[in-house]
């Protein structure tokens, strides 16, 4: 009950900071450009700081341990994405790629990594990139496939060499050699990293003030696709896991990665593909606002399973 409770204080936290950025948008102060940019800055540098500077702790055999059950917690819940998304949403209907994309894909690093940082500190965060090694992983060759219809394999091979995934390669390095950065380093990454909560939540406000909300809400399609992903894969994702004899804090991290909202990256992927980008940006904005009310609700009913 008490992390529920905490977990709902930093949604207000972050929805504070997602209005702001609605109005930054409205107002023009963030434009699309801006916007593009600002994710840019946030996806090649600040979040793999963040990645990096989360492996700056004390090594340990027993952190070393849940580290890889992570890993195998991640994949049992991206199984359970895919599951949800090719056993409920059609093939042969419009806009399908779109809406399984949306189901498989969530926003771990853009709300994730903030949420889990802000609960569980760095060895939630260190947890975390389990998840978003196999969201790399996954969304760099099957989401490729997906929308684009074939491999495009150079493309693939050129995104598996992401910042984000370079970054924990380098931190686990790190970690399993037991090297500490240098306090003059270490100190400037963790400042940057500082940033990665305040703009995540800024862009993802201005991305929502993009959307035409009175067509999104009109769109009876969307409200499947949106119960799908913030109803039905976290619900599955806790009684898959909950009852596994593993640290709460760990089961906890993988389950917030599992129902976060739609990654913002499934609108630039419609777009790059000429899919309905439009249809996508609606997707995210339903999701990531009802995340307001479902995600302290997911930790509640984790918290009664646990």
């Amino acid at each position: 009950m008490q992390t529920a409770g905490i977990v709902l204080e930093k949604i207000l936290f972050v929805g504070v900071m997602i209005a702001v950025g609605f109005l930054c948008g409205k107002l023009g102060v963030i434009n699309r450009e801006t916007n593009r940019k600002a994710s840019e800055l946030l996806l090649l540098v600040i979040s793999p700081c963040l990645i990096l500077t989360s492996y700056q702790v004390d090594f340990s055999p027993a952190l070393l341990h849940n580290l890889l059950l992570a890993f195998g917690l991640s994949a049992i819940c991206f199984a359970i994405h895919l599951l949800c998304a090719y056993v409920f949403i059609r093939p042969n209907r419009p806009d399908a790629e779109v809406e399984r994309m949306s189901v498989i894909y969530s926003n771990c690093m853009f709300l994730g990594i903030p949420l889990v940082q802000a609960l569980y500190g760095p060895e939630g965060v260190l947890y975390l990139t389990a998840y978003v090694t196999g969201f790399n992983l996954l969304f760099w060759t099957q989401g490729v496939i997906l929308m684009s219809g074939r491999g495009d394999w150079r493309l693939m091979l050129k995104k598996l060499c992401s910042p984000a995934l370079l970054s924990i390669a380098v931190g686990l390095t790190l970690f399993l050699l037991r090297v500490r950065l240098p306090e003059v380093v270490r100190a400037p990454l963790a400042a940057i990293s500082d940033m990665n909560t305040p703009l995540a939540m800024l862009i993802a406000g201005a991305t929502i003030a993009e959307t035409d909300m009175k067509s999104c809400l009109l769109q009876p399609r969307i409200y499947r696709v949106v119960l799908l992903k913030m109803i039905a894969v976290p619900a599955l994702a806790e009684l898959a896991l909950c009852f596994l004899p593993v640290e709460p804090i760990l089961l906890l991290s993988m389950i917030l990665a599992a129902a976060c909202p739609t990654a913002s990256y499934c609108t630039m992927f419609a777009h790059r593909y000429g899919k309905n980008s439009g249809y996508a940006a609606q997707i995210f904005t339903l999701t990531t606002l009802s995340s307001l009310v479902m995600l302290p609700l997911v930790v509640l009913t984790a918290d009664l399973l646990l």
